[in-house]
């Protein structure tokens, strides 16, 4: 990853999720890039599903991922999209569901919505 990526810290980016051929954009801020490792990453603003995209991620069976804006960014990236299984989506998602009606406290609930849609997404 060019070191030049640090210059779009604070700046909205345009994520492109295709799943099963549907595409989906999704703006989000970037609140991080930088270097963990010997790896290169940016991290992402935690961002809630919506119910139409929950749906479809239910459905899928696969999803790419690609940064497509802004272009200024897009070619910086030595790696222009990911992919990623769906499988087992739908029962982690029952499972964690299952963990929140075991709270019953409505704030510890929503953490954990939270916390799960930003892991999904923020990986």
């Amino acid at each position: 990853m060019d070191e030049r990526v640090k210059d779009f810290v604070g700046k909205e980016v345009v994520i492109l999720l295709d799943i099963d051929g549907e595409t989906i954009e999704i703006g989000i801020d970037m609140l991080f890039a930088g270097t963990m490792g010997t790896t290169q990453v940016m991290y992402f603003t935690n961002w809630v599903v919506g119910p139409e995209l929950l749906k479809v991620l239910m459905q899928g069976r696969h999803v790419e991922v690609k940064i497509v804006k802004p272009k200024e960014l897009e070619v910086l990236l030595d790696i222009k999209f990911d992919e990623f299984s769906l499988e087992g989506f739908v029962a982690s998602r029952q499972k964690a569901t299952a963990m929140c009606n075991k709270l019953g406290d409505a704030e510890e609930k929503e953490n954990i919505q939270l916390l799960l849609s930003s892991l999904f997404l923020g990986g």
